[in-house]
């Protein structure tokens, strides 16, 4: 046990020492000790690696808010690449960000401290071992990274056929299909790896039992590069998982659609943002999200409108793009539905230019309580107002997502109204006086001291667009009109 599960358990131990901890390891262990009437309550738990128990049938941000309802901490692991794999992008969302979004965030940096280094010092006297340690981390070192790194470079050479099955297999994984790799998809995702001449002797029972043998052979005695998961699955290692990743090979066209056809509704969703996202292939992930809103799986299929919707709009297609955010928002799905109303409202706002359907979007989202999306929506409404002159209703809807304290949307929502509060801090005490009876101003109360009307984005009538007025004579304080 080495890195950041480490780190988690030895935290764990020295916080938590009087209570209990639970550490699933399967999807779905949460949700069958919940049927099976077992008491979670004060309790650790601990979910290492997390990307292995969030998705479909896995663990969900409802789960963990009822957990930690009942005084239960809750403390995850994953490593940053999966992390990284799951962020939203621009308003595309993976369902996991969902679940992940609901913890508190700490970062773990590669580098070795100078204590860290000193201590190094002292427990390895070889200076080639330190080195290796530095350049790759401890935990990478302790499984093999550098062993891993050299059999992929020498593969392509030494074995065609075993490379390419490690490379298929992690098509399987890159592309968001959840792991396990079935046995009988290896071959398939392997032939679009290979030669012409090399597809042809794949189908050699031999030479694929030579390749599988290359494949899963010993690194170290805990290390492969594919791994036996089951009898008939196998799993990438994760380092060399990473390596194939950051290299960002393109997946072929044939293994996307292969992967497509076999895919459940919700890895349709991953596929889609995967494929968007980190590949920039807006043709696989239409495709994608298309069969998981055809699909009608009342949990994906509302997630995948979401996404759909902001392509098409992307794509120009804006009405495509409403009938699917619309969709989202009638099946009253606890997420999705919230979110496409913030989606609906931009749309509606900077498309359009329908400012009363923008804000009734908005509205919508803050309404629905949602963690992530009334804070969100409550930003977007204030821009807004702010925007059309409502400086009183900006101001409430900025101090509604402060209060919420969003990780993302309260620091932003602070410093928009900062600044409108020293617009408004500048016009008072600009030193303006009343030309008739020379009394200090006061903020226009119909405008807010904003100067503009909330409706047609004019000229405030009642303080002639100035933001202030004289509490006995009005507007008449200005030279134009004294005159």
């Amino acid at each position: 046990m080495v890195g950041k599960t480490k780190i988690a358990a030895t935290l764990i131990a020295e916080m938590f020492s009087d209570k209990r901890i639970v550490i699933p390891e399967t999807k779905n262990m949460l949700s069958m000790l919940d049927s099976a009437d077992v008491a979670m309550e004060r309790m650790v738990i601990f979910l290492d690696d997390i990307d292995r128990l969030i998705g479909a049938g896995g663990i969900s941000d409802g789960a963990l808010r009822r957990l930690v309802s009942k005084g239960n901490h809750v403390i995850a692991t994953i490593r940053a690449a999966e992390y990284d794999r799951y962020r939203p992008a621009d308003q595309l969302r993976s369902p996991e960000w969902d679940t992940l979004s609901a913890f508190e965030r700490v970062f773990l940096r590669r580098d070795l401290t100078e204590s860290e280094l000193e201590r190094l010092s002292l427990a390895v006297a070889d200076p080639e071992i330190r080195s290796r340690v530095t350049q790759v981390g401890i935990g990478e070192y302790v499984g093999a990274a550098m062993h891993i790194a050299e059999t992929l470079r020498l593969g392509p050479s030494v074995n065609p056929v075993g490379y390419a099955l490690v490379v298929g297999a992690a098509d399987w994984h890159r592309a968001g299909m959840d792991p396990p790799v079935p046995a009988t998809a290896l071959s398939d995702l392997a032939a679009q790896h290979l030669s012409a001449k090399d597809r042809v002797v794949l189908a050699d029972d031999d030479i694929f039992d030579a390749g599988l043998k290359w494949a899963t052979r010993d690194i170290n005695p805990k290390v492969s590069l594919i791994q036996r998961e089951l009898q008939d699955s196998f799993v990438v290692f994760e380092y060399a998982l990473d390596i194939l990743t950051v290299e960002q090979n393109p997946i072929p066209d044939a293994n996307w659609s292969y992967l497509i056809e076999r895919a459940k509704p919700a890895e349709l969703i991953r596929i889609g943002f995967t494929a968007r996202v980190t590949y920039h292939r807006a043709d696989v992930a239409e495709r994608a999200w298309r069969l998981a809103v055809e699909s009608s799986n009342p949990d994906a299929f509302p997630r995948a409108a979401i996404n759909l919707g902001a392509l098409l709009r992307a794509s120009g297609d804006l009405e495509g793009a409403l009938a699917m955010y619309q969709r989202a928002i009638e099946s009253g799905h606890a997420d999705a539905a919230p979110m496409a109303s913030i989606n609906l409202g931009t749309l509606l706002l900077r498309d359009k230019g329908d400012v009363g359907g923008a804000r009734a979007a908005y509205q919508l989202a803050i309404n629905s309580g949602h963690v992530d999306a009334a804070p969100r929506g409550a930003f977007n409404l204030g821009v807004l107002l702010s925007e059309i002159g409502e400086v009183r209703g900006a101001r409430v809807a900025y101090q509604f997502a402060i209060d919420s304290g969003h990780f993302d949307v309260s620091t932003d929502a602070a410093a928009n109204l900062k600044v409108l509060e020293s617009r408004r801090t500048n016009q008072r005490s600009a030193g303006h006086s009343c030309h008739k009876c020379h009394a200090y101003l006061r903020w226009c109360h119909d405008c807010a001291g904003y100067g503009k009307s909330g409706v047609l984005i004019g000229e405030c009538s009642a303080c002639g667009g100035t933001g202030l007025v004289c509490s006995e004579h009005g507007r008449h304080w200005t030279r134009a009109t004294t005159r």
